[in-house]
Protein backbone atom coordinates (compact mmCIF):
# COMPACT_ATOMS: atom_id res chain seq x y z
CA UNK A 1 0.00 0.00 0.00
CA UNK A 2 1.96 3.21 -1.08
CA UNK A 3 1.52 6.52 0.08
CA UNK A 4 1.85 9.75 -1.81
CA UNK A 5 3.01 12.89 0.61
CA UNK A 6 2.52 16.61 -1.28
CA UNK A 7 4.59 19.45 0.34
CA UNK A 8 4.13 22.71 -0.95
CA UNK A 9 7.25 24.31 -0.68
CA UNK A 10 7.41 28.93 -0.68
CA UNK A 11 10.11 30.48 1.00
CA UNK A 12 10.51 27.44 3.89
CA UNK A 13 14.47 26.92 3.81
CA UNK A 14 15.08 26.75 7.37
CA UNK A 15 11.96 24.10 7.92
CA UNK A 16 11.37 21.87 5.06
CA UNK A 17 14.63 19.62 6.21
CA UNK A 18 12.70 19.38 9.81
CA UNK A 19 9.62 17.84 7.82
CA UNK A 20 10.87 15.40 5.16
CA UNK A 21 13.15 13.91 8.20
CA UNK A 22 9.94 13.52 10.22
CA UNK A 23 8.90 11.53 7.17
CA UNK A 24 12.00 9.72 6.26
CA UNK A 25 12.32 8.80 9.97
CA UNK A 26 9.13 6.82 9.68
CA UNK A 27 9.09 3.06 9.80
CA UNK A 28 6.41 2.89 7.04
CA UNK A 29 8.44 2.94 4.22
CA UNK A 30 6.19 2.56 1.08
CA UNK A 31 6.01 6.24 0.18
CA UNK A 32 6.73 8.63 -2.45
CA UNK A 33 7.73 12.68 -1.47
CA UNK A 34 6.60 14.92 -3.98
CA UNK A 35 8.24 18.23 -3.19
CA UNK A 36 6.73 21.75 -4.98
CA UNK A 37 8.87 24.30 -4.84
CA UNK A 38 5.94 27.40 -5.97
CA UNK A 39 8.44 29.91 -6.90
CA UNK A 40 10.41 30.47 -3.99
CA UNK A 41 12.75 33.83 -3.88
CA UNK A 42 15.33 32.15 -1.03
CA UNK A 43 17.41 29.19 -1.21
CA UNK A 44 14.42 26.64 -0.89
CA UNK A 45 15.26 24.87 -4.37
CA UNK A 46 18.55 24.42 -3.14
CA UNK A 47 17.21 22.71 0.41
CA UNK A 48 15.05 20.85 -1.90
CA UNK A 49 17.43 19.37 -4.12
CA UNK A 50 19.75 18.06 -1.29
CA UNK A 51 16.69 15.99 0.14
CA UNK A 52 15.90 14.90 -2.99
CA UNK A 53 19.71 13.37 -3.43
CA UNK A 54 19.49 11.28 -0.19
CA UNK A 55 15.79 9.08 -1.50
CA UNK A 56 15.39 8.30 -4.65
CA UNK A 57 11.75 8.45 -3.59
CA UNK A 58 11.68 11.94 -3.39
CA UNK A 59 10.75 13.82 -6.50
CA UNK A 60 11.53 17.85 -6.50
CA UNK A 61 9.24 19.65 -9.18
CA UNK A 62 9.76 23.27 -9.47
CA UNK A 63 7.55 26.15 -11.16
CA UNK A 64 6.66 29.83 -11.14
CA UNK A 65 5.00 30.99 -7.68
CA UNK A 66 1.54 30.67 -8.74
CA UNK A 67 0.20 29.70 -4.84
CA UNK A 68 -0.48 26.72 -2.56
CA UNK A 69 -3.94 25.53 -4.46
CA UNK A 70 -1.70 25.14 -7.74
CA UNK A 71 0.91 23.33 -5.89
CA UNK A 72 -1.13 20.39 -4.59
CA UNK A 73 -2.79 20.18 -7.96
CA UNK A 74 0.75 19.57 -9.82
CA UNK A 75 1.23 17.07 -6.45
CA UNK A 76 -1.78 15.08 -7.04
CA UNK A 77 -1.00 14.98 -11.08
CA UNK A 78 1.65 13.36 -9.93
CA UNK A 79 1.07 10.89 -7.35
CA UNK A 80 0.81 7.43 -7.54
CA UNK A 81 0.34 6.10 -4.34
CA UNK A 82 -2.81 4.56 -2.82
CA UNK A 83 -3.40 7.17 0.03
CA UNK A 84 -2.71 11.05 -0.17
CA UNK A 85 -1.21 12.96 2.60
CA UNK A 86 -0.60 16.75 2.03
CA UNK A 87 2.03 18.02 4.96
CA UNK A 88 2.90 21.81 4.50
CA UNK A 89 6.79 22.61 4.55
CA UNK A 90 7.20 24.28 7.74
CA UNK A 91 5.48 21.30 9.68
CA UNK A 92 5.87 18.14 10.93
CA UNK A 93 4.96 14.51 11.69
CA UNK A 94 4.87 12.47 15.02
CA UNK A 95 7.12 9.07 14.88
CA UNK A 96 5.17 6.25 13.41
CA UNK A 97 1.89 7.82 11.92
CA UNK A 98 2.47 6.70 8.69
CA UNK A 99 2.31 2.80 10.02
CA UNK A 100 -1.19 2.92 10.58
CA UNK A 101 -1.85 2.61 7.08
CA UNK A 102 -0.38 -1.04 7.78
CA UNK A 103 -2.29 -1.43 11.36
CA UNK A 104 -6.17 -0.80 10.89
CA UNK A 105 -8.37 -1.76 8.52
CA UNK A 106 -9.15 0.34 5.85
CA UNK A 107 -11.32 -1.61 3.28
CA UNK A 108 -14.35 0.64 4.19
CA UNK A 109 -12.48 3.91 4.45
CA UNK A 110 -11.84 6.88 2.31
CA UNK A 111 -10.65 9.31 4.42
CA UNK A 112 -8.75 8.55 7.90
CA UNK A 113 -8.46 11.46 10.19
CA UNK A 114 -5.85 11.74 12.99
CA UNK A 115 -5.51 14.80 16.54
CA UNK A 116 -3.04 17.70 15.81
CA UNK A 117 -1.25 20.41 17.65
CA UNK A 118 -1.41 24.11 16.21
CA UNK A 119 1.88 25.90 17.13
CA UNK A 120 0.68 29.42 17.93
CA UNK A 121 3.31 32.71 19.16
CA UNK A 122 3.88 32.60 22.47
CA UNK A 123 3.52 29.18 23.26
CA UNK A 124 -0.30 29.13 23.64
CA UNK A 125 -0.82 26.05 21.86
CA UNK A 126 -4.12 24.19 20.90
CA UNK A 127 -4.45 20.35 20.65
CA UNK A 128 -7.17 19.26 18.33
CA UNK A 129 -8.98 15.86 18.34
CA UNK A 130 -10.84 14.38 16.05
CA UNK A 131 -14.12 12.75 17.10
CA UNK A 132 -14.77 9.57 18.46
CA UNK A 133 -16.18 7.84 15.46
CA UNK A 134 -15.93 9.29 11.72
CA UNK A 135 -20.05 9.16 11.17
CA UNK A 136 -21.74 12.18 9.47
CA UNK A 137 -18.27 14.02 9.76
CA UNK A 138 -19.21 16.19 7.14
CA UNK A 139 -21.83 17.70 9.47
CA UNK A 140 -19.52 17.46 12.28
CA UNK A 141 -17.19 20.06 10.28
CA UNK A 142 -19.48 22.57 8.90
CA UNK A 143 -20.80 22.69 12.75
CA UNK A 144 -17.67 23.60 14.15
CA UNK A 145 -15.55 20.72 14.69
CA UNK A 146 -12.07 21.32 14.21
CA UNK A 147 -9.78 20.00 10.97
CA UNK A 148 -6.85 20.70 9.03
CA UNK A 149 -6.41 19.34 5.62
CA UNK A 150 -2.45 17.74 6.86
CA UNK A 151 -4.82 15.94 9.54
CA UNK A 152 -6.19 13.48 7.08
CA UNK A 153 -5.60 10.97 5.10
CA UNK A 154 -7.41 10.53 1.73
CA UNK A 155 -7.76 7.25 -0.66
CA UNK A 156 -6.24 8.14 -4.08
CA UNK A 157 -9.56 6.98 -6.10
CA UNK A 158 -12.10 8.82 -4.32
CA UNK A 159 -9.74 12.35 -5.73
CA UNK A 160 -9.59 10.93 -9.29
CA UNK A 161 -13.05 8.65 -8.83
CA UNK A 162 -14.64 12.20 -8.02
CA UNK A 163 -12.31 15.13 -9.91
CA UNK A 164 -11.56 16.59 -6.65
CA UNK A 165 -8.98 19.36 -6.83
CA UNK A 166 -8.48 22.69 -5.32
CA UNK A 167 -9.25 25.89 -6.63
CA UNK A 168 -6.67 27.58 -8.51
CA UNK A 169 -8.74 31.25 -8.27
CA UNK A 170 -8.70 30.82 -4.50
CA UNK A 171 -6.88 32.08 -1.83
CA UNK A 172 -8.33 31.62 1.53
CA UNK A 173 -10.33 28.75 2.18
CA UNK A 174 -9.07 26.24 -0.83
CA UNK A 175 -8.79 23.43 1.70
CA UNK A 176 -11.89 23.99 3.19
CA UNK A 177 -13.40 23.37 0.05
CA UNK A 178 -11.62 20.50 -0.66
CA UNK A 179 -12.14 18.87 2.54
CA UNK A 180 -15.81 19.39 2.80
CA UNK A 181 -16.41 17.99 -0.71
CA UNK A 182 -14.46 14.77 0.31
CA UNK A 183 -16.30 14.13 3.38
CA UNK A 184 -19.21 14.32 1.58
CA UNK A 185 -18.80 12.27 -0.95
CA UNK A 186 -16.40 9.65 0.89
CA UNK A 187 -18.08 6.33 1.90
CA UNK A 188 -15.96 5.82 5.40
CA UNK A 189 -14.32 7.71 7.45
CA UNK A 190 -11.99 6.47 10.09
CA UNK A 191 -11.20 8.75 13.62
CA UNK A 192 -7.38 8.20 15.01
CA UNK A 193 -7.93 9.89 18.57
CA UNK A 194 -4.06 10.67 18.74
CA UNK A 195 -1.95 13.62 18.21
CA UNK A 196 0.16 13.16 15.40
CA UNK A 197 0.63 16.13 13.12
CA UNK A 198 2.32 19.54 14.43
CA UNK A 199 0.76 22.64 12.68
CA UNK A 200 3.46 25.28 13.34
CA UNK A 201 1.68 29.05 13.31
CA UNK A 202 4.87 30.84 14.15
CA UNK A 203 6.29 31.65 11.23
CA UNK A 204 6.36 35.60 10.60
CA UNK A 205 5.47 35.43 7.34
CA UNK A 206 2.85 32.66 7.62
CA UNK A 207 -0.84 33.02 6.20
CA UNK A 208 -2.31 32.69 9.10
CA UNK A 209 -0.23 35.74 10.52
CA UNK A 210 -2.14 37.65 8.20
CA UNK A 211 -2.92 40.80 9.75
CA UNK A 212 -4.47 43.38 6.88
CA UNK A 213 -7.02 42.93 5.25
CA UNK A 214 -7.06 42.53 0.69
CA UNK A 215 -9.69 41.21 -1.44
CA UNK A 216 -8.50 37.99 -1.95
CA UNK A 217 -9.71 36.81 1.65
CA UNK A 218 -13.34 37.27 0.20
CA UNK A 219 -12.22 34.04 -2.08
CA UNK A 220 -13.23 32.05 1.34
CA UNK A 221 -16.52 33.23 0.75
CA UNK A 222 -16.63 32.11 -2.95
CA UNK A 223 -15.27 28.57 -2.10
CA UNK A 224 -17.91 27.96 0.67
CA UNK A 225 -20.77 29.25 -1.57
CA UNK A 226 -19.48 26.24 -4.13
CA UNK A 227 -19.65 23.59 -1.43
CA UNK A 228 -23.44 25.16 -1.08
CA UNK A 229 -24.18 24.41 -4.36
CA UNK A 230 -22.12 21.16 -4.27
CA UNK A 231 -24.26 19.62 -0.89
CA UNK A 232 -27.37 20.82 -3.02
CA UNK A 233 -26.53 18.16 -5.74
CA UNK A 234 -24.94 15.31 -3.29
CA UNK A 235 -25.82 15.91 0.10
CA UNK A 236 -29.11 15.21 2.39
CA UNK A 237 -31.43 17.75 4.03
CA UNK A 238 -29.42 17.86 7.28
CA UNK A 239 -26.08 18.30 5.43
CA UNK A 240 -28.01 21.30 3.18
CA UNK A 241 -28.93 22.95 6.42
CA UNK A 242 -25.54 22.68 7.95
CA UNK A 243 -23.86 23.74 5.04
CA UNK A 244 -26.06 27.10 5.05
CA UNK A 245 -25.78 27.50 8.67
CA UNK A 246 -21.75 27.08 7.59
CA UNK A 247 -22.29 30.03 5.29
CA UNK A 248 -23.81 32.61 7.17
CA UNK A 249 -21.24 31.87 10.07
CA UNK A 250 -18.15 32.01 7.45
CA UNK A 251 -19.56 35.66 6.33
CA UNK A 252 -19.71 36.80 9.59
CA UNK A 253 -16.05 35.35 10.18
CA UNK A 254 -14.82 37.51 7.12
CA UNK A 255 -17.07 40.38 7.84
CA UNK A 256 -15.50 40.44 11.24
CA UNK A 257 -12.06 40.85 9.95
CA UNK A 258 -12.74 43.36 8.06
CA UNK A 259 -14.44 45.66 9.89
CA UNK A 260 -11.36 45.84 11.75
CA UNK A 261 -8.93 45.69 8.80
CA UNK A 262 -10.50 47.57 5.46
CA UNK A 263 -9.47 50.37 4.06
CA UNK A 264 -12.40 52.79 3.06
CA UNK A 265 -11.72 51.92 -0.17
CA UNK A 266 -12.89 48.41 0.42
CA UNK A 267 -15.62 49.64 2.49
CA UNK A 268 -17.53 51.59 -0.14
CA UNK A 269 -17.08 48.35 -2.28
CA UNK A 270 -18.43 45.67 0.27
CA UNK A 271 -20.36 46.56 2.74
CA UNK A 272 -23.84 46.02 0.70
CA UNK A 273 -22.64 42.95 -0.41
CA UNK A 274 -21.61 42.15 3.40
CA UNK A 275 -25.14 43.59 4.56
CA UNK A 276 -26.97 40.95 2.34
CA UNK A 277 -24.56 37.87 2.61
CA UNK A 278 -26.09 38.68 6.52
CA UNK A 279 -29.60 39.08 5.72
CA UNK A 280 -29.65 36.31 3.84
CA UNK A 281 -27.77 34.12 6.57
CA UNK A 282 -30.03 34.96 9.36
CA UNK A 283 -32.93 34.57 7.17
CA UNK A 284 -32.48 30.59 7.31
CA UNK A 285 -34.21 28.28 9.80
CA UNK A 286 -32.22 25.81 11.76
CA UNK A 287 -33.73 23.34 13.14
CA UNK A 288 -30.24 21.48 14.56
CA UNK A 289 -28.53 20.27 17.78
CA UNK A 290 -26.99 21.92 20.12
CA UNK A 291 -23.55 22.67 18.95
CA UNK A 292 -21.44 25.70 19.02
CA UNK A 293 -22.39 26.96 15.50
CA UNK A 294 -25.64 26.93 16.37
CA UNK A 295 -25.41 28.80 20.29
CA UNK A 296 -23.38 31.32 18.06
CA UNK A 297 -25.67 32.02 15.13
CA UNK A 298 -29.00 32.69 17.07
CA UNK A 299 -26.64 34.61 19.83
CA UNK A 300 -25.36 36.99 16.65
CA UNK A 301 -29.06 37.20 14.99
CA UNK A 302 -30.60 38.18 18.25
CA UNK A 303 -28.00 40.83 18.63
CA UNK A 304 -28.75 41.63 15.08
CA UNK A 305 -32.44 41.93 14.88
CA UNK A 306 -32.01 44.12 17.92
CA UNK A 307 -29.59 46.29 17.12
CA UNK A 308 -27.16 46.70 13.40
CA UNK A 309 -25.22 49.21 15.25
CA UNK A 310 -24.23 47.67 17.92
CA UNK A 311 -23.64 44.19 16.08
CA UNK A 312 -21.10 45.85 13.87
CA UNK A 313 -19.12 47.10 16.93
CA UNK A 314 -19.44 43.79 18.90
CA UNK A 315 -17.76 42.22 15.59
CA UNK A 316 -15.35 44.56 15.43
CA UNK A 317 -13.65 44.57 19.17
CA UNK A 318 -14.27 40.60 19.82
Amino acid sequence: MKLSIIIPCYNIASYIERAVDSILSQSFQDWEIILINDGSTDNTLDYLKILAAKDTRIQVISQENRGVSVARNVGLANAHGDWVLFVDGDDWIELGILSVLQTVDLSSVDILIFGFVLHKPKGKNIICFPPIDGCDMFIKYVLGHRLIIPCMFFRRSLIIENSLYFDEQTHYGEDKEFMMEALLLSHGVLNIRKVEYHYDMTRENSAMNNSVFNDKQLTALWAIDRVVEFTRKFGNELEQKAINLHQCISTIYVYKRYLSLANLEQRMKYDTMFEKRIEEGFSIHVPMKLCRYVVIFYLLKLIYVLNRHLFRRILSYI
